[in-house]
């Protein structure tokens, strides 16, 4: 799947308008079981790529200016699956 896609379809999931938004929304939704569900599906069950930290990195790091990146790998698993 493309990154645009993804990104479109977590948008619409988790009833953000923006990516900037995107983070409030999953706070939100950390207790609604469905929206998890509809994302771990959107993926194909694959929780072992952190497909949020993907969207963030392309759209909101400032990577020419600052040098920044997202580096932390596992914030998807602990919110999809927080049991070890």
């Amino acid at each position: 799947m493309e990154l645009k896609e993804l990104s479109e379809k977590t948008l619409q999931i988790f009833q953000a308008e923006n990516i900037f938004d995107l983070g409030q929304k999953l706070m939100e939704s950390l207790n609604n079981e469905e929206k998890m569900e509809a994302f771990a599906e959107l993926v194909g069950g694959d929780l072992s790529t952190d497909w949020l930290q993907k969207i963030y990195q392309y759209y909101l790091a400032d990577r020419k200016d600052k040098k920044q990146d997202y580096t932390p790998k596992q914030p998807l698993t602990c919110v999809l699956d927080p049991e070890p």
